[in-house]
């Protein structure tokens, strides 16, 4: 038997660029899939940097990764500091200038982004009442504000219930640990992170029908076949991971896998 990996490549910055319309993210994602340019963390490090940043550059690299994935929820230098040591575990640390500095290169390349976060704080008040001029969430139409409530295009909707604004003019919204604070970025974070999941997950349970589903771990899924099925297996899944779902036709989506007698090496 052999267990074959298939992982959606940058999921989760690909499906935010696509919602906010980010549209010269969306170009780097496609010119980096058909092979005619740099992966994505490669192109924000050379903006970073200001020069080209390959995958042999991996400090340079991994900082513009970092960028890319940690600043996309209206993250502040501080906190992107902070975030720069944790994700590196320790081996990439960085001033409060270069904290800084990270933080307006993802923001100067990722305008619409920025403005999906002022266009969610300014629909608080819309999910808090049920009413208000905007019906979308996006300006693609894909989430639905209702109140208390963010409609899904699988039907789901993510909950805010007792949604209130305070004295200080600060969101917050209850559950049962206590009450969580909520802004623009957050709410961004929140509809992203579940579109991604709904995309993966829609992906591997059509390859499920093919291939046994073993695990999933993060925006990957595992199948166990018999040898002489593995490759296929890979062939057919990450054929079905760069398709794109039925209420996001133009998003473009990645993948790469592997297969092995063991996880750790195809990992």
């Amino acid at each position: 038997m052999q267990l074959v990996v298939v992982d959606s490549s940058n999921i989760e910055a690909r499906v935010l660029d696509w919602l906010a319309n980010e549209e010269e993210a969306l170009q780097v994602y496609r010119a980096a899939d058909a092979g005619t340019g740099p992966d994505t963390y490669c192109y924000i490090a050379s903006k970073f940097y200001n020069r080209e940043i390959t995958l042999a550059d991996k400090p340079e690299r991994q900082l513009g990764k970092t960028i890319k994935l940690a600043c996309g929820y209206q993250m502040g230098p501080e906190r992107f500091q902070e975030t720069t040591r944790l994700l590196s575990g320790g081996k990439l640390i960085i001033d409060m200038g270069t904290a800084a500095a990270g933080v307006a290169t993802y923001r100067t390349l990722h305008p619409r982004v920025v403005q999906l976060w002022q266009r969610a704080q300014s629909a608080l008040p819309t999910l808090a009442n049920g009413a208000g001029e905007e019906k979308y969430l996006d300006s693609r139409g894909v989430l639905v504000l209702e109140r208390a409530a963010i409609l899904l295009p699988n039907g789901l909707r993510i909950r805010y219930p007792e949604l209130t604004c305070d004295a200080e003019r600060k969101w917050s919204f209850g559950g049962t640990r206590g009450r969580s604070h909520l802004y623009g970025g957050k709410v961004i974070e929140h509809v992203t992170q579940a579109l991604a999941k709904i995309v993966v997950m829609d992906q591997l349970l059509k390859i499920h029908k093919r291939y046994k589903l073993a695990m999933t771990s993060h925006d990957e899924g595992v199948f166990c076949v018999p040898d002489a099925q593995a490759e296929e297996c890979l062939a057919y899944g990450l054929e079905v991971m760069k398709q794109s779902p039925s209420w996001a036709p133009d998003m473009p989506l990645h993948a790469k896998g592997g297969y092995g007698v063991r996880y750790g090496d195809v990992k």
